[in-house]
């Protein structure tokens, strides 16, 4: 099993998360365990690679994060896909199954189950949610 990703994140006025230059768009469940003071400061996202989703439904263009496939590692009927995000020198572990299909050096939209983001403080590491 991949390690939990861990991307660099601020949370911006609107309680988005924002990598960088790509704003994530949050959803008001998300929203609402993000408390005032907790915004512009920087924190680490944490995710796990099985609850991140490749995503091509265009109903949902403002929650997709752009990444570039690095790398696909196929597992028996699973597949890692190693990416570097647009515009970022972050890079996470997706894990999805072999019916998606991936080639290196492709952009892909990928999505958050928002129930399994984990928010960490960069000041000293403890869990917001």
């Amino acid at each position: 099993t991949p390690p939990m990703n861990f991307i660099s994140t601020t949370v911006n006025e609107n309680k988005n998360l924002v990598f960088n230059d790509i704003e994530y768009i949050t959803s008001e469940s998300l929203k609402n365990k993000i408390n005032d003071n907790n915004i512009n400061k920087e924190f680490y996202l944490g995710i796990r690679p099985k609850s991140i989703y490749l995503n091509n439904d265009p109903t949902y263009v403002e929650q997709n994060i752009k990444a570039k496939v690095n790398l696909c590692e196929h597992l028996g009927e699973d597949c890692l896909i190693y990416c570097s995000l647009v515009n970022s020198n972050e890079k996470i572990i997706v894990s999805t199954s072999l019916k998606n299909k991936v080639k290196e050096g492709e952009i892909i939209s990928l999505s958050f189950d928002e129930p399994s983001i984990y928010l960490f403080s960069k000041d000293d590491e403890g869990a917001l949610f």
